[in-house]
């Protein structure tokens, strides 16, 4: 709600920073294999040096040594994943999408779109949470869902020709793989009306619900929303985070 329809900016914090920073050098390293012709570079370590170094020069704030090193270990096992899942078909990096569901329009980007060697299309959704901050977020795939929606209709193929994945990147870049059939998909998008129509109906009463997640510690806008500050757990975990230097006190208000 403060992002998208009160157009509240986003301040940046270490965390942004890092996520956008993570998926930048995951987003070179599928344009170097897809302008390789699908193929890993045999200088491996000449053209890692070089995709990292131009990525660090641009990041727009510090982040601490330890995020530094995950990094740095991340991008390493996704280019060995890469190696030995045969994950080198790329048919896009970070594409976007838009598409109209009834009423809604649906627009996003989607990390990476991958021919397997089956001829399946694998969607790839890339996570720099930790797995335990994700727990949520497997259990309940609608993201995934609504890439599906965007895939099958460009390409045109059925769900049975086609995986999503969230990879968890924290965890060995481990893919989490999920197929959907045909009547989830309609089933999303009937979702998808509803949670517009739910939209509409929350912004002409100015009346919002919130929906609280254990990442609400972490977020940008936590002072500003009532629900977080009066939950105590989340309250609590708000309070380390910015001791431990992980998050920054809020600029908002």
């Amino acid at each position: 709600m403060f992002k998208y329809i009160k157009r509240i900016p986003e301040p940046p914090s270490i965390h942004l920073e890092y996520g956008i920073f993570v998926h930048a050098l995951l987003e070179d390293i599928g344009n170097v294999i897809q302008d390789n012709g699908g193929k890993i570079p045999e200088q491996v370590s000449s053209f890692m040096s070089s995709i990292w170094n131009n990525r660090i020069k641009e990041m727009r704030m510090g982040m601490t040594p330890e995020l530094i090193v995950e990094a740095k270990g991340i991008f390493k096992k996704f280019v060995t994943v890469s190696r030995e899942k045969k994950h080198t078909n790329i048919l896009s990096n970070e594409k976007n999408f838009s598409y109209k569901v009834g009423e809604a329009n649906v627009v996003g980007k989607i990390d990476q779109v991958l021919k397997l060697e089956n001829n399946k299309i694998m969607v790839r959704d890339y996570k720099t949470n930790g797995l335990k901050n994700l727990r949520y977020l497997l259990e309940d795939p609608s993201q995934l869902k609504m890439y599906a929606i965007a895939v099958g209709r460009e390409f045109n193929k059925p769900m049975k020709d086609m995986e999503f994945s969230f990879t968890v990147l924290r965890d060995e870049c481990k893919d989490y793989v999920y197929r959907f059939s045909d009547e989830e998909i309609t089933e999303a998008e009937d979702m998808i009306e509803g949670v517009f129509h739910d939209i509409k109906r929350s912004i002409a009463e100015n009346d919002w619900e919130a929906n609280l997640s254990p990442l609400c510690p972490y977020c940008s806008y936590f002072d500003l929303c009532d629900e977080a500050k009066n939950n105590k757990r989340h309250s609590s975990k708000r309070k380390a985070l910015i001791k431990e230097g992980k998050v920054q006190p809020n600029t908002l208000v």
